[in-house]
């Protein structure tokens, strides 16, 4: 099995959010180093984690719509990749046990964000496992903002949560094919559309008040995806699922704008 398999299925730009992310929210709050450390570790190696689990239980998805990929094309071996999550998952799991124990019970959060993300990846993808998933991101930005503009993280979770409506609209006919429930297929093209909508004004909103508020600069890009996020949920009344509009604005601009904000602000620190 070649190490570029194991490469892609860790899904390299996910990958580099989930290390970004931390790093930026965590240097615009000024946390102290040790903890801030352990923050970025905790949650890039969650993120890791979680990221391979997802490959691991959508391969019979992805054999229907996307057999290109690492596990449904044999470029890696999915108990390998399911042995590597598990371990990320744990190292994840210990340091924010240790988070807990030496700077508080807030980063208890931290430890529900793995439930969340298990609830989603493992047990179901409907609009309850959404939300657990948009909860485990809120918690994410929870534990690196805390104390400071705790309204980022909610901001941050109902954008999550839009984006991921849209994303799993594009996968409708697989995931339906597959025997797998998700959120558009409960909710129909136009409750996806008009709750990613109102999902993505909310979170446009909040981001919008921090900006004004603060003054921080590098939130106008996140005002940004949220604006990018509404105009997603509006084109699913008049594209198809598998629409290369939706995965333009979804899987490349969303995750642009987010890599933005989050470079934006570490650049903004450091200066």
């Amino acid at each position: 099995m070649a190490l570029k398999g194991y490469v892609k299925v860790m899904r390299p730009p996910l990958m580099l959010l989930g290390f970004l992310a931390p790093l930026g929210l965590v240097m615009w709050s000024n946390k102290p180093l040790e903890e801030g450390c352990l923050i970025v570790a905790s949650v890039f190696l969650g993120n890791l984690g979680w990221t391979m689990m997802n490959e691991f239980k959508d391969a019979k998805v992805d054999a229907v719509n996307k057999p290109w990929k690492p596990i449904p094309s044999g470029q890696v071996d999915k108990y390998n990749v399911l042995f590597l999550s598990c371990s990320f998952i744990t190292f994840s799991l210990i340091l924010c046990y240790n988070l807990m124990v030496y700077y508080g019970l807030i980063y208890g959060f931290g430890l529900l964000a793995h439930l969340g993300c298990f609830i989603y990846n493992c047990v179901k993808k409907d609009i309850v496992g959404n939300a657990y998933m948009a909860f485990a991101y809120g918690a994410a930005a929870l534990i690196s903002v805390y104390p400071h503009y705790l309204t980022f993280s909610l901001a941050f979770a109902l954008l999550t949560l839009a984006f991921n409506l849209a994303v799993q609209y594009q996968d409708l006919g697989a995931e339906k094919a597959a025997g797998v429930t998700t959120a558009p297929q409960q909710l129909g093209k136009a409750g996806t559309s008009l709750l990613g909508g109102i999902l993505s004004g909310l979170s446009f909103w909040m981001f919008w008040d921090l900006f004004k508020t603060t003054g921080y600069f590098p939130l106008v890009s996140f005002i940004a995806a949220g604006v990018l996020s509404g105009i997603s949920s509006v084109s699913i009344n008049f594209v198809g699922a598998g629409s290369k509009v939706q995965e333009i604005l979804n899987r490349y601009l969303g995750r642009i704008f987010l890599l933005i904000g989050f470079v934006w602000m570490i650049v903004t620190e450091v200066m």
